[in-house]
């Protein structure tokens, strides 16, 4: 199996949550007073349970402006972005109020309903169920900026993220290891730092696109990285024969005994000057291979350089 690995840092940009907004949708059979009450507690509570901006503006404008439970196109208009939609209900003496959570005009799930206090109303259980996990206080969100192929992994700080396809996966605020690894092997890791309440969209590459990567005849590597290896190699292998030459120079150039009285063991000027001519020419062809061993060398480490930055 071919394996191809980029490290990435802090490739990722933080898109923070827009301010949320508390709308009531429709009322039926509550008082003013009720309704006011019910949407100022959402507010308060709904700033206790996310991590992003909550408006308090209040924006009921009687039933003739209502909007069912089943229009998401109305609910989509009264709230322009994202926020919590209030449904309230029931007669004097019982309150029911439902609750959903509207994200970048899309509603996260069906109502959650809830009968509750008039005098006390506590959201909060519904609040926690409607809001997504990401926006919570504490939490954030990975978001890629592009859906893999079918049969990738990604991890998370080394753990597989299970996740519906397309949506953000919620993870603790601050700094994480994205690990996506491809079907054929290959992987992206980067270091991304995450911010409470933000859905981080963090850059992947496409398998054919990532720097590493290569056709099967390179086993994974790149013609570059391949080209580097092999002038490196061969630059590392001209600088050993240089030293092997240098040395078989010197000892041809070695055991040349002078001439003495008393011994007959020693070589004559012809001798003498033949051993030193071959012994001038190793040493001429080892210093030639050492320059060019040097070069192909630092042309490998180059090369190699190149394909690691690029």
């Amino acid at each position: 199996m071919r394996l191809a690995f980029a490290v990435v840092l802090f490739a990722a940009a933080a898109v923070r949550a827009q301010p949320l907004t508390v709308s009531v949708m429709d009322v039926q059979g509550q008082s003013e007073a009720t309704v006011r009450r019910v949407h100022k507690a959402a507010v308060e509570q709904l700033k206790a349970v996310v991590a992003a901006p909550v408006e308090s503006t209040y924006d009921w404008k009687g039933p003739k402006k209502g909007c069912a439970p089943s229009d998401t196109g109305c609910q989509r208009e009264r709230l322009k972005g994202s926020g919590v939609a209030l449904w309230l209900s029931g007669g004097k003496d019982r309150l029911v109020v439902s609750v959903a959570f509207v994200l970048d005009g899309e509603r996260a799930g069906s109502p959650r309903e809830a009968e509750l206090d008039a005098d006390a109303p506590d959201l909060k259980a519904q609040l926690e169920a409607s809001v997504p996990a990401w926006l919570k206080k504490g939490w954030g969100a990975v978001k890629l900026s592009e859906e893999p192929p079918p049969g990738s992994v990604l991890k998370l700080d080394g753990r597989v993220a299970s996740t519906k396809r397309g949506e953000p996966v919620a993870v603790p605020a601050g700094p994480h290891q994205l690990d996506l690894v491809y079907p054929d092997g290959r992987a992206v890791l980067q270091r991304i730092d995450v911010g409470e309440g933000t859905r981080t969209r963090v850059e992947v590459a496409r398998p054919g696109s990532m720097s590493l990567t290569g056709t099967a005849s390179s086993g994974g590597f790149s013609g570059v990285r391949l080209a580097s290896y092999a002038v490196w190699m061969v630059g590392a292998a001209t600088v050993l024969s240089a030293f092997i030459v240098g040395f078989v120079g010197r000892q041809t150039g070695a055991g040349q005994n002078p001439c003495r009285p008393d011994t007959r063991e020693c070589v004559t000027l012809g001798e003498a000057t033949e051993q030193q001519r071959r012994a001038a020419g190793y040493a001429s062809i080892a210093n030639v291979l050492l320059g060019t061993g040097l070069i192909l060398s630092l042309g490998g480490a180059g090369l190699f350089t190149y394909d690691v930055l690029r």
